[in-house]
Formats: C-alpha cells, structure tokens, sequence
C-alpha cells in the first residue's frame, strides 16, 4: 500500500483538516506529502508550495508527479533573488508561478488568492520552518500557526505542513494531525519508519509503520499479522 489506510480515512469526509508531518532531513516528508496529493486529491486539485527548492528541481527529482500536478500549481517560494534562466525545448514551464512574501499579511494574502484562484482541496507547505524564517514570525510563530489553521477550517480547505524539527511543539495541539517521520540505521541497513502520532476522529490501526522510498517514490508497508490456527492437534511423527 502507498499511505497508511488510516491517514486516508483521516482526509475523507469533511475539509478543512491539517496535519503536521515532522522530521529531519532525508526522511522522506516531502515524498510522502506528494505521494498524498496523488492518492487523495488527483491532479488539478491541490497547491505544492516549495520554499526549498525550485519547480525544475522537483520535477527532475520526482518525475512521476508531472502526471499528478500540473506545472502551475507548484509554487517556486524560495525567495530567490534570481530570475530562472529561459530553457529552450522544455516540455514544461516550470516558473510559471513564483510566491513572493516578505511578512505575515503578504504570505497569508497570497495564500488565501491562490486557493480562491485554483479552487483546490489542498494546499502543501513545504517547509513551515522556512515561511516562519521568511515572515519573521519566529518569535510569534503561535499567532501565524492559529491563522493557518483558521483559514483552514473557514475556507474548507486542507493544509499539510512540513517541518524539519521533531519535538513536541504548540503547533502538535493545533494542528489535526500529526505524523514523525525517522531513518534508523540498523544494522547497517537504512530502516524508515512513519509514526502515527495524531489523527482526530479516527483510530489508529497502528501507531507507525515501515516505508520504502524505492525509485522516488514511498511505499509504506503492511504490519506483520500472525494468524493463529483455527483448529489444534498434537504433531504426528512422520516416519523417513
């Protein structure tokens, strides 16, 4: 299975819900938050907002996502101060859409006209920590987080947040949902784990589960069930 069956239930129903995905770097936060737009909204429906790194680079590191979101909702928000370089023979116009914001009133404004704009279910901000950094709301970030969340739930409208911190933070109460994403070496061998932290109004079947990143793309994987046999008998000795 690609998500957890639970974290599906979660997005099912009514809108407006958020989550918060934490973890370090090279855990797979970003994989995982667009392998959700893919399984839960389809193309056209959600906003990838990018504060790490620019369209072309998604597109060249994922390539399967040019079939589940379209080149003008990827948000390029890097800040950067320089223009993207014309390409010739390029398939795709990866710079179409650039989000420009340098407080809190300008982040938020342009958020609110681009999901008024696109009409999508969704909207991904990948990383949280950066907008907080850009806005200077570092200090007052709880004010920002209660104005996330507020949108959300005022314009029906999902919001995944992607975090690069791990502990326990105000946002974890806020937030809908919360979900850690870890990369434990075992053995010499790379074991990625999701944990289930948070998910209001639906049980956890598990609390974490064991994914792959294999080819870009994540594959989380089904729990180990032991069943035990319906019927016992004692062994009978098989002779050579």
């Amino acid at each position: 299975m690609a998500v957890p069956h639970e974290i599906i239930e979660f997005f099912k129903g009514e809108m407006g819900k958020t989550m918060l995905v934490k973890g370090e770097p090279g855990t797979g936060k970003t994989i995982f938050a667009l392998t959700l737009l893919k399984e839960l909204y389809g193309s056209n429906n959600g906003i990838y907002l990018s504060t790490r790194v620019d369209s072309a680079k998604l597109y060249a590191d994922f390539p399967w996502i040019s079939k589940v979101i379209p080149p003008r909702h990827i948000i390029d928000a890097t800040q950067s101060e320089f223009e993207p370089i014309a390409r010739e023979n390029t398939e795709m116009d990866y710079f179409i859409n650039t989000l420009k914001y340098s407080d809190r009133p300008s982040f938020l404004g342009n958020i609110y006209r681009m999901c008024d704009e696109y009409e999508v279910a969704v909207v991904v901000i990948d990383s949280w920590d950066a907008v907080l950094t850009q806005t200077g709301e570092l200090e007052n970030k709880e004010d920002l987080e209660s104005l996330i969340t507020d949108i959300s739930s005022k314009a029906n409208i999902d919001f995944i947040l992607v975090t690069e911190y791990t502990f326990q933070d105000k946002l974890d109460y806020l937030v809908d949902s919360v979900i850690t994403m870890e990369a434990k070496d075992i053995d010499g061998r790379a074991v990625r784990i999701l944990n289930v932290n948070k998910l209001r109004g639906v049980r956890r079947e598990h609390p974490s589960y064991l994914f792959s990143l294999e080819g870009g793309v994540f594959n989380s994987l089904e729990p180990f069930k032991f069943v035990y046999p319906v019927e016992h008998k004692r062994f009978e000795p098989i002779k050579d």
